[in-house]
């Protein structure tokens, strides 16, 4: 009988490994789905995509900030290197800044990860990728990037002119100040695409990995292992196009002070590619 027994969960095994599912033998024998006994009653991890791709930017700031360009419109804002890490402080309850990455354009499809130390208990925290002039324009060149003279229509800020202007693009909240959401939203127009409520704040003085992760119109942001933002941009909200290419950049307004490090940027490969067979 106890022959009987063994080989069913020997068998049991084996179906499960030929599925891809991880196993594990309790003391009494018997079969035990590890996913359930580690993650019940927890938030989900992200689960690690296979994807391949070439690393074509990476920056740990020994350098200097040099590969970044800073948009301030006022004096309350503060951007150095320090202790190897790009260290942002800002007071600005209007203003606040952009930080864009001035060494190249983003891919069609990307990974862009970063570890960021909020050092306030305050402070709103935001990601711009894909944002780009309503032809394609860089928005780093003269034209885009200086200050405009009229403003009429949307009040003078630094924030209004890339939500309220035909500048095209996304952006997403990570950190609010003490509200624990983050919106996901497409312009030109403002639209909040989704809107998700994080289960905790994200603690301060201490690093949190951040990964954003975009291919087609499949938008996925990820802070210390957890997903926080998972959009497919089909079209059929916010204006019929799916963004791709443009600068990516960090916003940092209100109160707040916080450290960058270990940008890296991954171009994702075409499916169907000859190198990846």
């Amino acid at each position: 009988m106890k022959q009987l027994v063994l080989l069913a969960v020997l068998v049991m095994v084996a179906q499960a490994v030929f599925a891809g599912e991880k196993v594990v033998i309790d003391n009494k024998g018997g079969v035990a789905d590890a996913a359930k006994s580690i993650h019940a009653g927890k938030e989900k991890p992200v689960t690690k995509r296979a994807e391949k791709g070439n690393v074509v930017f990476e920056d740990d700031f020994s350098e200097g900030i040099g590969n970044w360009t800073v948009e301030q419109w006022d004096d309350k804002v503060k951007v150095e290197c320090k202790d190897g890490k790009m260290r942002v402080k800002t007071q600005s309850k209007l203003q606040g800044v952009m930080i864009w990455c001035n060494k190249l354009f983003l891919p069609k499809d990307f990974i862009f990860e970063f570890d960021v130390t909020p050092l306030s208990e305050s402070g709103f925290v935001l990601l711009f990728f894909c944002t780009q002039g309503p032809k394609g324009e860089d928005i780093l060149t003269e034209k885009f990037f200086k200050k405009p003279a009229n403003t009429e229509g949307w009040e003078n800020c630094l924030f209004y002119k890339y939500v309220k202007t035909n500048i095209n693009g996304y952006h997403s909240s990570y950190r609010r100040n003490r509200s624990a959401t983050c919106n996901f939203r497409k312009h030109a127009g403002h639209h909040l695409m989704a809107r998700q409520k994080f289960k905790e704040l994200i603690e301060k003085n201490k690093a949190h990995h951040v990964t954003l992760y975009k291919k087609g119109g499949h938008i996925k942001l990820t802070v210390g292992g957890l997903v926080v933002m998972d959009y497919t941009d089909d079209g059929t909200k916010g204006g019929a196009v799916v963004w791709t290419g443009g600068r990516i950049g960090f916003r940092q307004v209100y109160d707040s002070d916080g450290m960058y490090d270990n940008i890296k940027l991954t171009e994702l490969k075409q499916e169907g590619n000859k190198d990846e067979e």
